[in-house]
C-alpha cells in the first residue's frame, strides 16, 4: 500500500537545539490546505488575517506551536508530537519557529503574491 502523504506532502529535516543543550535533526513533513484550515477551526480563527501581524500575537504563537507539533508527527511510526513534547524536547520558541517555517516551506497551499513583485522596480538603469 503506497504512502498516500509522500504524494500529497512533501518530507524533510530541521534542525532544533533540544532544552538539554544537544542538537537533534527531525524529520518533517508539511501540511496540506485541508489540515490547515482544521488546524485554524481547532484553535478559533475566523480569517487567516488574525495570523498577520508585525508582531506575534498569541493566537499567531498557537498557531505555529499547533502546526510544527502536527508537521513533527509521523502517525504512521507512532512518533507523535504533541504541545507537552514540544515544550519539554526544545530549548525554546526559537526552535519552534524554525520547524514552522520549515513546514511552511514544505507545505503545498498558494501562497499570495507579494505586492512589489507585482510592480516594475525603478532603477537608475531603466
Amino acid at each position: 500500500m503506497p504512502d498516500q502523504t509522500s504524494s500529497a506532502v512533501k518530507t524533510g529535516s530541521v534542525q532544533v537545539k533540544y532544552a538539554d543543550g544537544t542538537e537533534h535533526t527531525l524529520p518533517i513533513h508539511g501540511i496540506t490546505q485541508l489540515q490547515l484550515i482544521r488546524l485554524a477551526d481547532e484553535l478559533g480563527i475566523k480569517s487567516l488575517d488574525e495570523l498577520k501581524a508585525t508582531e506575534p500575537t498569541l493566537q499567531m504563537i498557537r498557531f505555529m506551536t499547533h502546526a510544527a507539533a502536527q508537521a513533527l508527527t509521523f502517525e504512521k511510526i507512532q512518533d507523535v508530537w504533541n504541545l507537552k513534547r514540544l515544550e519539554e524536547s526544545f530549548a525554546d520558541m526559537e526552535q519552534v519557529c524554525k520547524v514552522f517555517l520549515a513546514c511552511v516551506n514544505l507545505s503545498t497551499f498558494p501562497r499570495g503574491s507579494k505586492p512589489e513583485s507585482q510592480t516594475r522596480k525603478q532603477t537608475p538603469y531603466h
